[in-house]
Formats: C-alpha cells, structure tokens, sequence
C-alpha cells in the first residue's frame, strides 16, 4: 500500500485533520478503501461524532491492493505530523495489508527526509450507519467569522444556546459573571436557508465547538445544518467545487459508488463531518 500527497494546499488539510483530531478522540481506524481513505469516530463522552472521506483521486499517489484497516493512536500521529515542514510531501506505506506497522514519511524540496514507523493499535469500536437526512435550517458561513465566535461566547458558560427562527440565529451564553447574545441573520453570514415557522433552541457544548473552529484551515467556509430533533452537523469540504448541502453517506449500500446523477446533485466527495449531540434533547 502506498499513498502520497505533494500538494500544498491538500497536504495542509491532510495535516490539520490529524493534528487537531487529538483533542477529541483519543484513537480512531483509518479504512483505506478503494475509493480512498474513510475514518470514523467519537469523543471519549460519545456525544460527539466525526466522519472523514477522502477520495483517492484527492491524492498524487493511491495504491492498495486490497482494502484494508489501521487502527491509530490519535497524540501519536499528532506528534509525527509535529515534524512535518513546509515543502514536505506525505507518503503513507505499508509492506503488506497485515503488516502491524505504517511508515509515515516526509521528504521534497531539499528537506531532511523523515521516516517513522508507527504501530498499529486494536481498538474495538462498532461503526455507526449515518443516514441522509433533511434538516430545517441550512446555513454556510465564513470559517473565520464562526471561530471568532465561539471563542467570544466561552467567555461566560460552558455551553452555549443555539436559536433558530426565520429571521435569525441568535447564540447566547449566561454564566455568574456575565452573559452574551449574538445575532446573525442574512445580511452578515453567507447564506441562510430555513424551513417556514422553525423556531427552537438547542444548547450544545462550547468546547466542542471550539474545537470543530480548530479545523478551519480546511476551508473558509463552514456548513451547518441543524433540526430540532437531530444532532447538529457541521461540514468542511475538502474539495474546491460549490459545497453541497447533501453528502454521499460513504459507508452506504453501494460502497461509496456514486450514481452519475448522485454525483450531480452532490460534489462534497472528501469532507470532515461532525455530529454533535444536544445537551438539551
């Protein structure tokens, strides 16, 4: 098996996936697939979901001989991706599908190559099947404006209020010390899409959050899609084509083959996706 990413940009997006995956799961397994690579997994509460595609034509290199798992522990491949300098490439190996070791190596542009063997560890985690869902509020949004945000409402409270209505969306903390409400409505994100006389709030963890915002080097924009009965979904999209709001469920009945009207409808191929429980459901 043997993987490899030159470009810039995807080798940026390859790294802040990894880097900041640690601060919500402490291990995950990484499906290499033949459509490419699938990952998911939860927080050490469970009340928190993250699913991961990426398609193989997304990579320079994408070679397997046959499908196969690894199970990775998350502050370790944090800590080999620490060494990784600008102008490196990636380069994932493995000798055989059984093999209990992944060379990760960094090499290009007249760098120091590196190469770390990292050990595979079992981890015993029952996939979850997602299916598509519609929700009653769609809403996209500048990357940098969300990130700014939260961090402005952790000032007061752990969690954080979440109202949808027609006309707006208004987040809101209340502690001891203080509270804060923010509005947002047509005019200062980039789009809002609501169904008619939706109006409910939900409270969700700041935390989380804060730590989906850490992830915003994916892109610079954000899709949020929330109904008052669902968990909240948040989605990068690791592609450059126009975002989606529907995506292709990767561990679906066709394997992630898509139909050649799917692929119309969508074009969120390779994305970070994640499922937020509600405090208050």
């Amino acid at each position: 098996m043997d993987l490899k990413l030159s470009d810039n940009k995807k080798t940026t997006q390859f790294e802040t996936i990894f880097k900041n995956l640690k601060n919500i799961a402490n291990e995950c397994t990484i499906e290499f697939k033949e459509y490419g690579i699938y990952i998911q997994t939860m927080d050490v509460t469970h009340a928190m979901l993250i699913e991961i595609k990426i398609e193989k034509k997304w990579f320079n290199v994408y070679n397997i001989k046959e499908e196969n798992k690894f199970g990775i522990h998350c502050e370790t491949f944090f800590k080999i991706l620490n060494c990784l300098k600008s102008g490196h490439n990636i380069e994932l190996k493995r000798e055989t599908m059984d093999s209990d070791i992944l060379e990760v190596i960094f090499d290009g542009n007249n760098n120091i190559s590196k190469i770390f063997e990292l050990s595979e560890i079992q981890i015993e985690q029952e996939k979850m099947d997602i299916p598509n869902m519609e929700y009653q509020v769609d809403l996209t949004m500048n990357t940098d404006d969300y990130s700014n945000l939260i961090k402005e409402l952790l000032i007061f409270n752990e969690n954080i209020n979440i109202s949808f209505n027609e006309e707006n969306v208004e987040l809101q903390t209340n502690g001891t010390l203080g509270k804060a409400k923010i509005i947002l409505n047509e005019e200062n994100i980039e789009s809002y899409a609501v169904e008619e006389e939706t109006d409910f709030t939900l409270i969700f963890s700041a935390d989380f959050l804060n730590n989906i915002s850490s992830f915003s080097k994916l892109n610079n924009k954000i899709n949020i899609h929330c109904s008052e009965k669902l968990p909240l979904k948040i989605i990068y999209n690791l592609n450059d084509e126009k975002i989606k709001n529907n995506i292709q469920d990767s561990d679906s009945d066709n394997d992630g083959e898509e139909s050649e009207d799917d692929e119309k409808e969508n074009n969120m191929t390779s994305y970070c996706c994640f499922y937020i429980a509600s405090i208050n459901i």
